[in-house]
């Protein structure tokens, strides 16, 4: 195997391992501390932490659809999504750092949060940010490095880079 194929796969694994990783512990830390509308303050009207079950999608989408409906959506569509994203992964050229490091970051998150649709029928939300008196929806870990990801995606395509041209296209 070339080495940085071998590069490319190692910062792939440990970035998912790591990003989903961090996902589930920081969410099991929530679930152990601060349950029962507990609100913790880490800074005064600008970070919060709370305990939130989200069995929609972001911003609480999809919350009002029946449990026979919204739980085969909510997992079968993020793990096609993932699937294609790991297609993507496995495909881009093994130089291309930013893309390697923005398809394992969604992938990372993707997988804390499909983690918790399965097992628990919901994700677990607890960030609450305060920007110019308006509160951001809460959010996860797992959401965070998604909007990372996708974040280095876009700054990939306003470098010129086709995010989707494949080493073998």
């Amino acid at each position: 195997m070339e080495r940085n194929t071998k590069i490319k796969m190692t910062l792939s694994l440990t970035i998912i391992i790591f990003s989903a990783l961090l996902d589930q512990i920081s969410k099991y830390l929530v679930v152990t501390h601060i349950k029962n509308n507990e609100i913790f303050i880490a800074l005064e009207n600008i970070l919060h932490f709370v305990y939130l079950e989200n069995t929609g999608i972001t911003f609480g989408l999809f919350n009002n659809l029946p449990t026979l409906l919204r739980l085969p959506i909510l997992i079968l569509i993020p793990l096609g999504v993932m699937a294609f994203l790991l297609y993507m992964l496995w495909k881009i050229d093994a130089t291309e750092r930013i893309m390697t490091i923005a398809y394992s970051l969604i992938i990372g998150g993707a997988i804390g949060n499909i983690f918790d649709r399965i097992f628990y029928g919901y994700v677990v939300d607890f960030i609450q940010v305060n920007i110019y008196l308006m509160w951001w929806p809460a959010f996860n870990i797992a959401d965070s490095v998604i909007v990372i990801g996708m974040a280095l995606l876009c700054i990939e395509v306003l470098r010129g880079k086709q995010i989707f041209e494949t080493k073998n296209s």
